[in-house]
């Protein structure tokens, strides 16, 4: 449709089309296009009061543990999933050249994640970029989770455990270029480490471009990202203002290096899709999974004294299985994990690792309208306690596509 358009407006114009608007012209065509969302979380137990979540609740609080603890039967009611973007394509001798301008209102003061403090929801940016080509430049997934083949589909905002590519390091600065193999790709970008909150930087550090070289392999049934994150940081003692190991003398930078590898895959059986994740080691990817602790931190020997930079090691996995019950309908079920390496108390973080589950049903009651509903269950376990803490709830969705 948006084709036919674009030759009956080749001197240019503006065509309105239902809630679709488009400008063309004998050189681009701009759409716009968007979400609107509604979420209502009914609590069955154990959910935290004021963490500012909007989904279920990511760290629940460990049984009868205070105050903090609001139990079943309360509701939450949001539109902070809605999304409203702008995307204009041209033609030309280098190829397609494109624009994308996304927001949501899902962010908070700073550009942080749902669920990253307590403030109330805020326009956050989510997509800023410009292709030529094969060539991206801005603000974007990054290449982690560029392909989306393999994204378990959940109605809680806040998505599963183990999906920390997509739900807290999700999009960031880079510049990407992709190399077409046949039905294959190879995909290398080069990344903000920081992100737009500077969580992996801080005040006292600086790093190079997080380097993510990842490969696509297009397997008829079934689809596979083999894909690896490499991260350099370095703290520089004169930012800091004393010495790092409390002696006095003068030292040089300290450096660290991580690594992080990863697949994903997408098969299809019958009626329905298994799709995986997987990602493990120290790359610096679980920027804003705070309970877990920070991507990096110094690491000293027995006299207390600083010998360098060591990054915090992270298991990221999830299972699902998505079964499509007829045109209109699909039922969705994902298991979650993520599991903390050895260093988590060394790195300052709370929780040696977290699972969940959620089990959806969605389907299209009209055009463009997606209804669901799903029972999520999410449980973390404590450091150095031991301790757990598990909230569920019941998560009814909207989304109004246009």
């Amino acid at each position: 449709m948006l084709g036919k358009l674009t030759r009956i407006a080749l001197l240019g114009g503006l065509v309105l089309l239902g809630s679709t608007v488009l400008a063309a012209s004998a050189y681009a065509q701009t759409t716009a296009y968007g979400t609107a969302n509604f979420t209502a979380i009914y609590s069955l137990n154990n959910m935290a009061n004021g963490n500012g979540d909007l989904g279920v609740d990511a760290t629940p609080p460990v049984k009868d543990s205070g105050p903090d603890e609001i139990g079943g039967g309360t509701f939450l009611f949001h539109a902070a999933a809605s999304k409203f973007g702008v995307k204009s394509s041209m033609d030309s001798d280098m190829g397609k050249i494109t624009a994308v301008v996304e927001v949501d209102a899902a962010g908070r003061p700073g550009g942080s994640a749902i669920g990253s403090d307590s403030s109330a929801p805020a326009i956050r940016l989510r997509h800023a970029y410009g292709t030529v080509g094969n060539l991206l430049l801005g603000r974007t997934w990054g290449g982690l989770a560029t392909d989306f083949s393999w994204f378990p589909t959940t109605i809680d905002p806040a998505g599963p455990y183990g999906a920390s590519v997509v739900f807290t390091d999700p999009r960031m600065a880079q510049v990407r270029y992709t190399m077409p193999l046949g039905d294959n790709k190879f995909v290398i970008s080069a990344e903000a480490n920081c992100g737009i909150r500077s969580i992996l930087c801080g005040e006292n550090a600086s790093t190079l471009p997080r380097l993510v070289p990842a490969f696509y392999m297009n397997l008829g049934m079934a689809k596979v990202q083999v894909v690896a994150a490499m991260t350099s940081i370095r703290v520089n003692e004169a930012r800091i203002g004393a010495d790092l190991d409390g002696s006095g003398e003068t030292k040089d930078d300290i450096t660290g290096s991580g690594t992080a590898f990863g697949v994903n895959a997408a098969i299809g059986v019958g009626a329905g899709t298994i799709k995986i994740h997987f990602l493990t080691g120290g790359g610096g990817w679980q920027q804003n999974a705070a309970f877990l602790g920070a991507p990096w931190y110094m690491e000293a020997d027995s006299a207390g004294k600083v010998t360098g930079i060591k990054f915090n090691t992270l298991t990221d996995m999830t299972l699902s299985y998505s079964h499509k019950l007829d045109d209109k309908s699909n039922v969705n079920v994902t298991y979650g994990s993520i599991t903390a390496g050895d260093d988590v108390a060394d790195s300052g973080g709370t929780a040696s690792g977290a699972n969940s589950i959620h089990l959806n049903y969605r389907w299209n009651v009209a055009p463009s309208v997606i209804m669901g509903v799903e029972y999520a269950t999410k449980t973390m376990t404590y450091e150095p306690s031991g301790d757990t803490g598990t909230t569920s709830a019941l998560v009814f969705g909207t989304d109004f596509n246009f």
